[in-house]
C-alpha cells in the first residue's frame, strides 16, 4: 500500500518525449545495482519514478550519464549510453515507441512539476493544462472508489512496466 503523507496536488502538463526520456534517465541514475541478503535494494531512491502508460528497461551496468547542478538538480543527460532504453508509451491500448519530438500529456504532482522535487527540473517551464487541481491522495481514493468501484482484483499481478537488469 502506498501512503501519501505529503498532500501534493495533482497537475497535468504537456511534455515532450525527450523531457520524459530525460526524467526516466534522471530517475534511473541511482537505481540500485546491489541487494541485501533479504532482497531489498541497497541505496533506495525515494525519487524513483513509478509509471503508468509507459514500459521501459534499465541497464544498471551502464554508468549514469546524467549531470546534476551544484544543488543536486537535473541539468542534462551528458555524453554516453543511456541506462534507460526501449521506452514504450501506451496509445489507444497499444504500446508504441516514444517519440522524442512529440508532445504528450503527463499527470503527476506539483512537488515534481512545479517545485523540481527530487531534482526533476525538466518540466518547470511546461504548459500546465491542470494546475494543482486536487490532492494526490484524493485522486487515488477517487480512482479506487469511482473508477474501479472498489475492486482491486485487477492489480494482483505484476505488470512488468519497468525491467531492471
Amino acid at each position: 500500500i502506498k501512503v501519501h503523507p505529503f498532500g501534493n496536488m495533482m497537475c497535468v502538463v504537456e511534455a515532450t518525449g525527450q523531457e520524459i526520456l530525460d526524467a526516466l534517465e534522471w530517475s534511473a541514475r541511482i537505481c540500485p545495482t546491489e541487494y541485501a541478503k533479504d532482497g531489498n535494494a541497497v541505496g533506495e531512491n525515494g525519487g524513483f519514478l513509478h509509471v503508468s502508460g509507459l514500459k521501459f528497461n534499465i541497464n544498471t551496468t551502464i554508468p549514469s550519464p546524467v549531470v546534476a547542478d551544484e544543488n543536486g538538480l537535473f541539468l542534462e543527460v551528458g555524453e554516453g549510453e543511456r541506462r534507460v532504453s526501449n521506452v514504450l508509451v501506451e496509445q489507444n491500448g497499444e504500446f508504441v515507441e516514444i517519440d522524442p519530438a512529440k508532445t504528450y500529456t503527463l499527470a503527476t504532482h506539483n512537488y515534481m512539476l512545479k517545485s523540481a522535487g527530487d531534482g526533476y527540473t525538466m518540466f518547470q517551464d511546461n504548459n500546465f493544462l491542470v494546475d494543482s487541481a486536487i490532492a494526490d491522495y484524493q485522486v487515488l481514493i477517487n480512482y479506487i472508489t469511482e473508477g474501479l468501484n472498489g475492486d482491486l482484483s485487477g492489480y494482483s499481478d505484476i505488470e512488468g512496466r519497468i525491467t531492471v537488469k
